[in-house]
């Protein structure tokens, strides 16, 4: 579900992707597995912010680097970090076309 969301994220449909990466979120956080939450509300944050939530966006992200951070897992965090930068600057890109 967070593959295919997050596939969908990159090609801008917003409205499918959500539920997918969301529900993936809800399971995640149900098997306490935490990576997999930390990067399915990065996602969601994607999502927030191209709905102009940037906010509640930058919230889900520092929350899910922060959890990564602390769990020893700065490789990850890094990874949501990197993710994160390049998907803002894409929207810059295509908002200034």
């Amino acid at each position: 579900m967070l593959n295919a969301g997050g596939y969908r994220i990159s090609k801008r449909l917003y409205v499918t992707a959500l539920p997918l990466v969301e529900k993936a979120r809800d399971l995640s956080y149900k098997a306490d597995n935490l990576v997999t939450m930390s990067f399915a509300n990065a996602e969601i944050a994607k999502v927030k912010h191209a709905n102009g939530e940037i906010e509640e966006a930058q919230v889900l992200i520092d929350n899910a680097i922060t959890i990564l951070t602390l769990s020893q897992k700065q490789k990850l965090a890094e990874d949501i970090d990197r993710s994160w930068r390049n998907f803002i600057t894409q929207l810059e890109v295509v908002s200034v076309k």
